[in-house]
């Protein structure tokens, strides 16, 4: 096992970090999202930190995946594949069955980036 680790040579520490990275973003996310939802989203600077907290999630938890493709089997590189094609369609533009919701990012920006009327 020793052996199998080093002639990975800095993949696990990489992959690790990852990981780390994604707990950290993700716990991040969750916080922000709760304080938005007490909050009912009137705060658009945590609402664009929040998405950027779910869009960092999306991508470290991508790079884990892409290192350790080599080592799953084909039902996991399938589950992963699919999660990771749904993850953004929360976020942007939704095609498909959950295109009948309106994405993440405009609701929440909404407040910040609509003008104000006379």
């Amino acid at each position: 096992m020793a052996a199998h680790l080093a002639a990975l040579a800095p993949e696990p520490l990489l992959r690790n970090g990852l990981i780390i990275a994604h707990a950290a973003s993700g716990a991040i996310a969750f916080t922000l999202g709760v304080r938005l939802a007490a909050r009912r989203g009137r705060h658009p600077a945590q609402a664009l930190c929040y998405l950027i907290a779910l869009t960092l999630m999306a991508v470290f938890v991508t790079g884990a995946v892409i290192l350790d493709w080599h080592a799953l089997t084909p039902a996991t590189r399938g589950i992963f594949t699919a999660l990771l094609a749904l993850a953004p369609t929360r976020c942007g533009a939704a095609t498909g069955p959950a295109a009948s919701s309106p994405p993440l990012a405009p609701r929440l920006l909404a407040p910040w980036t609509t003008s104000a009327s006379p």
